[in-house]
């Protein structure tokens, strides 16, 4: 028993994956907006779950490159989950994104 969980510690300070995440803070309807993810590091295959919401609003893909179309004025919170072949996990800070009537 002592042994399984000195392993898991000793994996667990192995386990690094850096990523650089490009989420926008703020655009206008009718905008396309670009939200990326660049691994640094980790081992591929990578995953990638995107997240934003209110009730207007649900994004999640598996691709490192999102776009999305602008339809309508509101604030909501975007964030990102990417995790490599090993599980190593790397969570982006929640964005605020303000979306707005710019004509």
């Amino acid at each position: 028993m002592v042994l399984k969980t000195l392993l898991v510690i000793i994996f667990s300070a192995l386990c690094t994956l850096r990523v650089s995440y490009t989420i926008p803070s703020t655009g206008c309807v009718g905008d396309t907006l670009v939200f990326k993810a660049v691994v640094l590091d980790g081992t591929s295959p990578y995953t990638y779950y995107w997240r934003g919401g209110d009730s207007d609003f649900y994004m999640s893909s598996s691709d490192a490159i999102n776009k999305m179309v602008i339809t309508s004025a509101h604030v909501f919170t975007v964030s990102c989950t990417v995790t490599d072949k090993n599980g190593c996990i790397s969570n982006s800070v929640n964005n605020d994104l303000i979306l707005k009537n710019c004509k």
